[in-house]
């Protein structure tokens, strides 16, 4: 699994996935991958990817990467040719997670982008939550979003030393 950390995963609680699966209780990852010849609607797709998501596995490991990395990186404006490294490692490791949670619900990875992107062109209501999820896991791919995060990270293990 991964995560994401800092402002971009501080505002997973604002979430309410509750409005994807109208009229059962949430899936989990056990639990849809022991459904057998029963394909899941693009809504429990998106409710088991989001559970998996915001799970203890995939933001542990992120969580793992940051903190083992994140002293690399300093406040000065220099993008360092180490950065452009470890954020291709952070994606993989990323996308390594992801796959593992689409596997573990039987989702492939095309039709999980194809739902992410019909999600993002509909305009109703019940999409700005959907909208929400697939904005901050694309986030933690960005670049710039990566590294201040990393320099966040590396700011805050400076001062809980001088503490």
């Amino acid at each position: 699994g991964t995560c994401v950390l800092g402002p971009v995963w501080g505002t997973r609680a604002s979430l309410d996935m509750s409005q994807l699966s109208s009229d059962e209780e949430p899936l989990t990852v056990a639990e849809t991958s022991t459904v057998k010849d029963v394909p899941l609607s693009d809504d429990e797709v998106l409710q088991a990817a989001a559970e998996c998501f915001w799970g203890e596995s995939f933001t542990s490991q992120l969580e793992g990467f940051v903190a083992q990395h994140c002293e690399t990186f300093s406040d000065d404006e220099e993008h360092k040719l180490e950065y452009t490294t470890l954020f291709n490692e952070y994606q993989e490791l990323f996308d390594r997670c992801m796959t593992g949670c689409l596997e573990g619900i039987g989702v492939s990875s095309e039709r999980f982008h194809g739902i992410c992107q019909k999600a993002m062109e509909s305009k109703d209501e019940e999409s700005e939550q959907i909208q929400a999820l697939v904005s901050m896991m694309t986030a933690s791919m960005e670049f710039d979003v990566f590294l201040q995060e990393m320099r966040r990270m590396a700011q805050e293990k400076r001062d809980a030393v001088i503490e």
